[in-house]
């Protein structure tokens, strides 16, 4: 189980939204067959997981009784769809909830909401052992470490993606073995300004045998916050992505009012 240590560098400013997701008041999850009692037990599930995208911060749910909302979930259901996984073939079931409705009740209950629009964060994800560096680019995307990642940022709505990692970034990072920093001077910075990111991450793995240490330094608007994450790969690369989506929720969640 990987234990997370936080260091608030500075607060981050405001900025301009890169991204607006379509699919923040949707989610799915595995069903056993499609009849109306296995709908209308997983409701209250699919639910769970859009309100955690929607406010962005699990901590803040866990003080809210929910038990209410959660009883009366299906009354927000707007569309329900029956699937299949695409890499298992397991049936799912996709929801999507009333918008409007939804934050009204969240608003009612005095918890914030994080809109659709979401800064675009960049991710260098740099493996490090012994002697030898790796950092994963767009040819990476499925790699297990990056789907980590990913399936992660999607369960707090949080658009992410990996550098290309292409000629021109090998060149400009080929000194960046002994400079894994975040700042204004990092080598990781210049490559950065291609991507357009709002959000600039640097990921830091070092393994230990079975598990690893992550160090975790993101840039918005010149400032910086660091975090470390240790314990086994899946967990500190999911640990670490959800406390980038509790500190930018933290900032941009607001109380709607319409």
């Amino acid at each position: 189980m990987s234990r997370l240590f936080f260091v608030l560098i500075s607060l981050m400013g405001t900025t301009s939204f890169a991204a607006e997701l379509a699919d923040l008041y949707q989610s799915h999850t595995a069903i056993s067959s499609q009849n109306e009692v296995e709908r209308q037990r997983t409701t209250a599930t699919i639910l769970q997981q859009v309100l955690v995208k929607v406010v962005g911060k699990q901590s803040a749910l866990a003080k809210k009784d929910l038990s209410g909302l959660l009883e009366q979930a299906d009354q927000f259901v707007t569309h329900y769809a029956h699937e299949r996984d695409p890499v298992c073939a397991n049936q799912q079931l996709r929801l999507t909830f009333n918008e409007k409705a939804l934050n009204q009740v969240l608003s009612a209950m005095g918890l914030l909401s994080w809109h659709k629009s979401r800064p675009e964060s960049l991710i260098w994800l740099v493996f490090s052992n012994g002697n030898s560096q790796r950092i994963l680019g767009a040819e990476d995307q499925g790699s297990t470490a990056y789907q980590v990642v990913k399936q992660a940022a999607r369960q707090r709505g949080l658009p992410i993606f990996l550098p290309l990692m292409d000629l021109q970034d090998q060149h400009q990072l080929r000194f960046t073995q002994s400079a894994l920093t975040m700042d204004e001077d990092s080598p990781f910075v210049q490559p950065s300004r291609r991507y357009g990111a709002d959000i600039i991450i640097l990921a830091s793995v070092v393994t230990h045998q079975q598990d690893v240490s992550m160090t975790w330094q993101w840039l918005k608007e010149g400032e910086l916050q660091r975090y470390q994450s240790e314990g086994e790969l899946s967990s500190a690369l999911s640990e670490g992505v959800k406390m980038l989506a509790d500190a930018l929720a933290g900032e941009f969640a607001v109380v709607d009012t319409k």
